[in-house]
């Protein structure tokens, strides 16, 4: 290989390692807490609940603006719509989910889901 040759392959793989860490962008592979989670978005006093709540990994609540939050964690899509449907039997309106990554919160005052959405898409991406 002549030097040009090496230099335009060097600059090549170069290029698609930049374009696939564009297209993936960065991942957070860090377990996520739900205590971290509403401490990060001021919900204050997150305490985990002991009861399974179906198909969440884990669950618990806590207050905003001295109104309940529930918080859960769900790892994965299946599960998600699972619960999702689920809840709404119950007649859980699945507009007042918020879900970044894992992380789902429903808190029980509708104004509190644009903020919630926001803080949470900084912290869990």
């Amino acid at each position: 290989m002549n030097h040009l040759t090496r230099r335009l392959a060097a600059t090549l793989a170069a290029v698609a390692a930049l374009a696939l860490t564009a297209c993936t962008g960065p991942t957070n592979t860090a377990p996520v807490s739900l205590a971290a989670a509403a401490e990060h978005i001021g919900c204050t006093g997150y305490t985990p609940e002991t009861d399974p709540a179906p198909y969440a990994d884990e669950w618990g609540n806590c207050l905003l603006d001295g109104s309940t939050v529930a918080m859960y964690l769900i790892h994965d899509e299946a599960d998600y719509r699972a619960f999702v449907a689920l809840t709404a039997e119950w007649g859980v309106d699945a507009a007042g989910f918020v879900r970044v990554g894992p992380v789902v919160a429903y808190p029980t005052l509708p104004e509190h889901v644009a903020t919630i959405t926001a803080d949470l898409d900084g912290f869990v991406r």
